[in-house]
């Protein structure tokens, strides 16, 4: 229904920006739309740009104080002018063709910039309740967790729970009333799991000063309060490794913001800053191989390493090169560098403009893993999960040979669905798809939840 209605909405905007009859040859009125949303303007548009980089997106101009960027989506050729205004806690977001290219190159770009940034309207939305049941739909791209046990978490309009991927489901957080607005418990939600008792989750902003973006349970997620002392702009990645946890967030300074680290060593129960480098800013993939050796991704929004590690638990950080900065392939000014981040065995795999790459971490040379798309450690079972370019799931061990593959690929239903979450735990791979489908890849058997909305 909801491609439908987008559909729908293309043709208009194709037919609007056609020259009347009545009017002059030459180019007509620019299609755009405009979405209103209860979230403040600031978090609103770094929520937007972060996924559409985790989409791969290529982001030709970022202008963040003016919250606009031009962008193109990866299968399209048109650009789109993304564009967020408001105060407050509310915010509109408004994108438009570019000028320049052709109608169709325009309409197709727009319509999938549309589908990928459209947020769900507070209020639109049926409340699930706090009882065991199906895992409510979401419209607009949720986020994946897994616990160190393998408990099953989804950020979809609140926070919700399971031992299996098939349910039953319960809302942990995000109930009318709690510490936190279930529409700020989606896209760009984040999680760090001391254990199966202690647990922090953080969001983006909703743009009031001094509003509560990180929250801590002690009882499994039974309940949730707000962490004293966390008043940020956005929670940007938590990474936990036992009672150690590290979240990375940005916080507002005069005009500008700036990135924090806070390091914690019981757990949450109190926290410490932590001074970063000049320059590692706009976090996006936060990883600990250890309880002292990280690495960090940036968005590579600005001059500079958008790779760092640390290897003495924070207390210093030094870059390292990319493929991209040891000329294994280009990656294009403003384009996605890190997208996803692992390590089995000796080996350090990333995904980097969507091509992946692996080295020996202790020596940073990279060499290309043709075919694969998508990986994930399976730090329980000791390997790594990964998807090739066909979407075919395969697990490997610590050498990087093939375990198993799956028995069919994830069906893709064309390039408007891409795959935006993947993670594993002790030999199960599970795959998170932007149309909604979650799989379950157990033993190379692969398993739907749902179907496509």
């Amino acid at each position: 229904m909801r491609a439908a209605i987008l559909l729908i909405s293309a043709a208009l905007a194709l037919a609007a920006c056609q020259p009347r009859a009545d009017q002059p040859s030459g180019r007509g009125p620019v299609p755009a739309a405009t979405t209103e949303m209860g979230i403040g303007p600031d978090s609103h548009f770094r929520a937007t740009r972060a996924r559409l980089v985790q989409l791969g997106y290529r982001l030709d101009q970022v202008d963040s104080g003016a919250r606009i960027m031009v962008v193109r989506p990866p299968d399209a050729d048109g650009r789109v002018v993304v564009r967020v205004e408001g105060r407050g806690g509310s915010s509109r977001l408004t994108t438009a063709a570019a000028e320049g290219g052709s109608s169709v190159e325009q309409l197709a770009a727009l319509l999938t910039v549309m589908h990928d940034v459209a947020m769900e309207p507070a209020g639109q939305r049926a409340d699930p309740g706090d009882a065991p049941g199906p895992l409510p739909d979401s419209r607009w791209i949720t986020e994946f967790f897994v616990s160190p046990r393998g408990r099953l978490w989804s950020a979809r309009g609140g926070l919700f729970t399971a031992d299996s991927l098939f349910g039953p489901w319960r809302r942990s957080l995000g109930a009318p009333g709690g510490p936190v607005d279930a529409d700020r418990l989606r896209v760009g939600a984040s999680m760090g799991f001391v254990s199966e008792q202690v647990m922090l989750a953080g969001v983006r902003g909703n743009g009031a000063r001094n509003a509560p973006v990180l929250f801590r349970t002690a009882d499994g997620g039974a309940s949730w309060s707000a962490v004293p002392g966390a008043r940020f702009d956005d929670v940007d990645a938590i990474a936990a490794e036992g009672p150690s946890v590290w979240v990375f967030a940005t916080e507002r300074v005069g005009d500008g913001f700036r990135a924090v680290l806070m390091r914690s060593a019981d757990g949450g129960e109190s926290w410490q800053r932590a001074a970063l480098p000049a320059g590692m800013e706009n976090v996006t993939h936060a990883y600990r191989a250890t309880t002292d050796t990280a690495y960090v991704a940036m968005a590579g929004f600005n001059p500079g390493p958008v790779f760092w590690r640390t290897t003495d638990g924070g207390g210093t950080w030094s870059p390292i090169p990319t493929p991209h900065d040891q000329k294994l392939h280009r990656v294009p000014e403003n384009g996605v560098h890190i997208q996803e981040i692992a390590t089995v065995g000796n080996q350090l795999v990333v995904v980097e403009y969507g091509r992946v790459f692996a080295t020996r971490t202790d020596s940073i040379r990279w060499r290309a893993m043709d075919g694969m798309e998508h990986v994930a450690a399976d730090r329980a079972g000791g390997r790594l999960f990964a998807l090739t370019s066909r979407l075919e799931p395969v697990m490997m061990d610590s050498a990087l040979s093939v375990v198993w593959r799956g028995d069919q690929r994830i069906p893709d239903y064309g390039t408007s669905n891409s795959v935006t979450g993947i993670a594993a735990h002790d030999g199960v791979g599970y795959v998170v798809m932007q149309r909604g489908e979650m799989y379950e890849v157990r033993g190379g058997r692969v398993r739907l939840r749902s179907e496509v909305r």
